[in-house]
């Protein structure tokens, strides 16, 4: 899906379900698979020109479904896997992730890159 069409959907009041994709992983956030509600975007101009949309993702709802998909990820200094994203402190309190999708110049021609949309 383009970016321009998930954009265009939350201005027509749509919060649609999405997923995240395997690059989410590149990043300490959620896990793949893992689900959340698009609740609103934002739009900003990175210093070289490039539109950065944040999207805010709500997954409270998903919290059980996300816990049971959880890798463990996160080591110790002995390499031994100890938690998950969702129980580091990075996981957000309030359950909002914002996911930034780096757009060079129109992101009305960008495809998404961490998450896809699912359901309406």
């Amino acid at each position: 899906m383009k970016t321009k069409d998930l954009i265009n959907m939350i201005n027509n009041g749509e919060k649609p379900i999405i997923k995240f994709t395997n690059n989410i992983i590149f990043f300490e956030s959620a896990d793949p698979e893992m689900m959340g509600k698009v609740i609103s975007f934002d739009i900003h101009n990175d210093d070289y020109g490039n539109q950065l949309v944040v999207f805010k993702i709500d997954m409270f709802e998903f919290y059980e479904y996300n816990k049971n998909i959880a890798i463990h990820c996160w080591r110790d200094s002995s390499e031994e896997p100890l938690t998950t994203w969702m129980e580091s402190k990075y996981y957000p309190k309030d359950h909002i992730e914002e996911v930034t999708e780096t757009v060079s110049n129109n992101y009305g021609d960008s495809i998404l890159y961490m998450i896809e949309v699912i359901e309406l």
